[in-house]
């Protein structure tokens, strides 16, 4: 993967999430991306540890809060509803009780491969940020 980066010029000091500066403010916008395969059984589990995933880079970064994670669910077309509705709910779980923030949206798809993540952003002081 660093070889693909390199030939693209993406390679060097870029983390897992972005960090970009908020015009007129002292504030910096911090924005993390994480999708994987599943890696347990449990569906609502599954979705807390998606969650999970999604918002640490951010909160390792110094960001206090999470202003809001945009899912991303990709399930085959034979994947039972409660399979689905149980990593949804695990996500949303996550979201609102364990961390106060919440889902703002998000994508769902059909795909050979599963695979659960999304987006989560949070705002810092540009001096804070680690």
């Amino acid at each position: 993967m660093e070889k693909l980066l390199t030939k693209v010029g993406l390679a060097g000091d870029i983390e897992d999430a972005a960090v970009l500066p908020i015009p007129n403010s002292e504030l910096v916008l911090v924005k993390n991306l994480d999708i994987f395969t599943p890696l347990v059984d449990e569906p609502k589990i599954m979705g807390e540890i998606a969650a999970c995933n999604v918002t640490n880079d951010i909160f390792a970064m110094n960001v206090p809060e999470i202003s809001g994670m945009l899912v991303f669910l990709a399930v085959q077309t034979t994947t039972p509803d409660e399979i689905s509705e149980g990593i949804l709910e695990g996500i949303k779980h996550f979201m609102e009780n364990k961390i106060d923030s919440q889902i703002v949206g998000g994508h769902t798809i059909y795909s050979e491969w599963p695979l659960i993540g999304g987006e989560a952003s949070g705002f810092v002081h540009k001096d804070k940020i680690i």
